[in-house]
């Protein structure tokens, strides 16, 4: 591992052991299988809420802008016409067929839907989530303690194994207006810390609280917050399956709708088949 990195490591904020409040804001990929031996045909849930309590999402055509997979070549599949805004919750919203291997990115990005908490409902998301910037933005305007209004968008990342050879196409930010990027493929880790990179519209994220949950056994959320060069390294035993996870948001200039602009984003991998 780059030396900076280890580094970064250590001078990062410490990690803690968060608890979670109810909330649906958390929103992943989920797979039936992670870590496959050959091409295959796998099945992808969309989830919100937390690990330990994961809902399905609401999936309706008009929130979806693209539903995607990369392949070990660089290749672009879209897959959006496969998923399923009919299915029940005991169905997949998806599946997927994959092949090729080494290591293939499922990519997932939604449209905005507004969003209104009553006062003390957004201060605590504010605080829970750790945004900077909207907490001195109402604090400045003198609007804390007041309900909120904000646009937000998701953008998921998943990635699924199959044989043994990995692939850099997993390191390539993707574009998306904030993403994680995982340093270092999960799967050829040399050592056990995961390096990852947040990308807020193309640049790197400073201060942005970044989680990860075990979803094989939920237990609560390991936090940090991203150095100057937008990067936390997590301890990553190779077993399990996991989440990284965050939330950022940035106030509206003259908006009627609402006041911030917010984005959800995650990434999502694993070592073995994966509960739904």
């Amino acid at each position: 591992m780059n030396s900076r990195i280890a580094l970064s490591a250590l001078v990062t904020l410490g990690a803690v052991l968060a608890a979670q409040p109810a909330s649906a804001h958390d929103f992943w990929i989920s797979l039936d299988s992670w870590h496959v031996p050959d091409e295959a045909t796998v099945q992808v849930d969309l989830l919100v809420g937390t690990g330990a309590e994961p809902e399905q999402w609401k999936l309706r055509p008009e929130r979806v802008v693209a539903f995607r997979s990369i392949a070990p070549d660089r290749t672009l599949i879209d897959h959006t016409a496969s998923l399923d805004a009919a299915t029940s919750p005991k169905l997949p919203d998806a599946t997927v067929r994959l092949t090729g291997e080494g290591s293939h990115l499922l990519v997932f990005e939604s449209t905005p839907a507004l969003s209104e908490l009553a006062a003390t409902a957004f201060d605590d998301y504010v605080a829970h989530e750790g945004l900077k910037d909207v907490a001195t933005h109402r604090a400045n305007l003198k609007t804390s303690g007041t309900p909120g209004r904000e646009l937000y968008a998701r953008r998921a990342k998943a990635l699924v194994q199959i044989g043994t050879a990995c692939s850099a196409n997993v390191l390539q930010p993707q574009g998306l207006a904030l993403e994680i990027v995982p340093l270092v493929n999960p799967h050829c880790l040399d050592g056990d810390s995961l390096p990852v990179e947040v990308r807020f519209r193309g640049q790197p994220l400073a201060g942005a609280l970044v989680r990860m949950e075990n979803l094989s056994s939920p237990a609560g959320e390991i936090e940090q917050r991203t150095n100057a060069e937008g990067r936390v390294v997590f301890a990553m035993p190779k077993a399990d399956n996991w989440k990284i996870s965050l939330v950022w948001s940035v106030p509206i200039e003259d908006s009627k709708q609402a006041e911030y602009d917010t984005l959800f984003s995650s990434l999502s991998f694993g070592f073995a088949g994966g509960p739904r």
